[in-house]
C-alpha cells in the first residue's frame, strides 16, 4: 500500500511505497495520517533548496496525493 504518516510533534514524515508488492488493505494512520490508499505504485520525491514535493502515482501513471516538505 500507499501510505504519508507525520505523527503530532514529532518532525519525522513516514512514507510507505510498496513498490513491486502486491495491493492489500489500507486505512489512515490515527496518529498523523495524510494519505493511505490501497493500490499498488510508488513515491516520488522532487528535492529543492528549501522544500521536498512527494507524490504518491499509482500503477496508471495518476498522481494520488501531493504534499510539500518546506524546510
Amino acid at each position: 500500500h500507499l501510505e504519508h504518516t507525520k505523527p503530532a510533534g514529532h518532525e519525522t514524515h513516514h512514507i510507505i511505497s510498496g513498490a513491486a508488492s502486491e495491493a492489500r488493505p489500507a486505512q489512515i494512520h490515527p496518529d498523523g495520517g495524510k494519505f493511505s490508499a490501497a493500490t499498488q505504485g510508488f513515491a516520488v520525491f522532487s528535492v529543492a533548496k528549501d522544500q521536498i514535493l512527494i507524490q504518491f502515482i499509482d500503477y496508471n501513471d495518476k498522481i494520488l496525493h501531493e504534499s510539500v516538505i518546506h524546510k
